[in-house]
């Protein structure tokens, strides 16, 4: 009895190799697409010159919350910060020193989310809490430079490992889905009556045309309020059945794919589907890869080896620096078991991210003040509510006056385009990237407020810049546009918030 219940648990909480080794690649990419993309403002977000500095940030994190990338406020040291996450990230995806490289990146990561809190959402938690809960996992033990220059036997044959740590990463997929379903039940009645996915569609500073486009269609949002719910609450327990556990696994992974899909097609929610995607490969069973593995020919199978091998004995070991890259390249054991410690300090970690989901959806504290550095310094805090209690939602965008020598005014944060108090034909399309989105959408708010100076300051330098002395902007005032929404596609007058008035010349409030 006692060894069928272990054997079910590892059947359940296990994960296969060869899922690991696609989890780490597309992990690894997804990172490289974060640095990408938010590569695009370097300056504006992550430099003393831009709209959130140094002496701005300190005032944002706790003490316990630690980032390099605080060290210096200079565009060459963020650049080649960036370009350090985004080379470990490569020897992540390859899989060579695959531990420490995880450890790296993670770090990195972290210490790049705690730069610009800002500009992060629910897609860069997640990625963060991934690259975390990989370093208790042998990522490296399969189609990596490391199980390349494997030299244990031991574990030869294996195809699944078995941990505090594959439980760990697994239940993070459970704490997501669940908070949010539990934050969505008590949040309002929007998502009793039906109503949740017209308001998530019409909030616009969000919203895609595929979005827009489904706002005529009211009994389809409606049957998709239920659906979305109804899966995120059945679909975790789905990935757990005892009986059938493997292709009814495989059928709800199709499912949290086909719903992150059609989240990505119809809001702006940059990389949170892509990390949500990702979350859902180390579920894939053994008999996933058994049958891939059948459908690709014998013979081009072997061919490939053969090719992988040759570039291998090529590349990696050629002759005339192969003996420079040998002092780093030696065969090392893989260790797919973890410590005792290991498994314990998972299972803690674990504990411990349940105890900080349960505070998030019951307001409550629960966990022992001397231990709250934990979650702040390891990134571990989450919080999963976007799109919860969306009744009296707002649609927002922004209008900046900024007011020329020549007594012109134009729209700075819109390249100079006329300024217009009208709404937008396509409110989302008026931020440049996700990044632009999220920092302005925290400008009308409470002590937030704070970041509206250096934003007006930014759009002076930089409008400033570019521009002839006759074009120069004197003056800006940031203005926050507002649009209740009503039901059945009514909404209500815009009204006009005036954030401040920034004097550009003298650099300071004129209100």
């Amino acid at each position: 009895m006692k060894g069928s219940i272990l054997s079910k648990a590892e059947e359940l909480f296990g994960i296969d190799l060869r899922s690991l080794a696609f989890f780490r690649m597309a992990l690894a990419l997804v990172v490289l697409l974060d640095l990408a993309l938010r590569s695009i403002d370097l300056k504006a977000f992550y430099t003393d010159e831009g709209v959130f500095p140094r002496t701005l940030a300190v005032n944002f994190i706790t003490s316990c919350s630690l980032s390099l990338h605080l060290i210096s406020g200079t565009m060459l040291a963020q650049v080649l910060l960036f370009l350090l996450a985004g080379v470990f990230a490569i020897l992540l995806l390859v899989g060579y020193r695959t531990r420490m490289v995880t450890f790296i990146s993670w770090f990195l990561y972290v210490s790049l989310t705690f730069r610009n809190l800002y500009v992060n959402n629910g897609g860069s938690q997640w990625l963060s809490l991934l690259l975390f809960w990989s370093l208790f996992l042998p990522l490296g033990a399969r189609y990596s430079v490391d199980s390349k220059l494997d030299s244990s036997s031991r574990f030869k044959g294996e195809e699944r490992v078995f941990s505090m740590g594959t439980v760990a990463i697994l239940m993070q997929v459970v704490f997501v889905y669940w908070s949010t379903v539990y934050g969505k039940a008590a949040g309002g009645e929007e998502y009793w009556n039906g109503s949740a996915v017209y308001y998530a569609m019409s909030l616009e500073q969000y919203t895609r045309p595929l979005g827009l486009f489904l706002l005529r269609f009211p009994m389809i949002l409606k049957v998709l309020t239920y659906a979305v719910f109804s899966f995120e609450l059945m679909g975790p327990l789905l990935l757990f059945m005892p009986a059938l556990t493997a292709p009814i696994r495989i059928l709800a992974i199709v499912g949290f794919l086909i719903m992150q899909v059609g989240f990505g097609s119809c809001i702006e929610l940059q990389i949170f589907p892509w990390s949500a995607s990702i979350a859902m490969i180390p579920f894939l069973p053994a008999c996933f890869w058994d049958w891939a593995r059948r459908v690709i020919c014998d013979e081009w199978q072997e061919k490939v080896k053969v090719f992988l091998n040759r570039c291998y004995d090529k590349v990696i070991l050629n002759p005339f620096w192969g003996s420079k890259l040998k002092r780093y390249l030696t065969p090392r054991p893989i260790e797919l078991k973890l410590s005792l410690a290991g498994n314990l300090m998972a299972g803690f970690l674990l504990i411990y991210v349940f105890l900080l989901n349960v505070e998030d959806v019951t307001a409550k504290n629960v966990i022992p003040r001397p231990v709250k550095w934990i979650g702040y310094t390891l990134n571990l805090n989450q919080s999963w509510k976007l799109f919860v209690n969306l009744t009296g939602a707002r649609k927002f965008w922004l209008v900046t006056v900024g007011t020329l020598t020549d007594g012109t005014e134009v729209d700075v944060f819109r390249d100079g385009k006329a300024v217009s108090w009208t709404k937008p034909d396509l409110v989302s399309a008026t931020f440049k990237n996700h990044c632009w989105r999220y920092y302005t959408l925290n400008l009308p708010g409470g002590d937030v407020k704070k970041l509206t100076p250096y934003f007006a300051d930014y759009l002076c330098y930089e409008w400033n810049g570019n521009h002839p002395p006759e074009k120069q902007v004197q003056k800006i005032s940031v203005n926050a546009m507002n649009q209740e929404i009503l039901v059945n596609n009514r909404f209500g007058v815009p009204q006009r918030e005036l954030i401040l008035t920034y004097d550009c010349r003298d650099r300071t409030y004129v209100s």
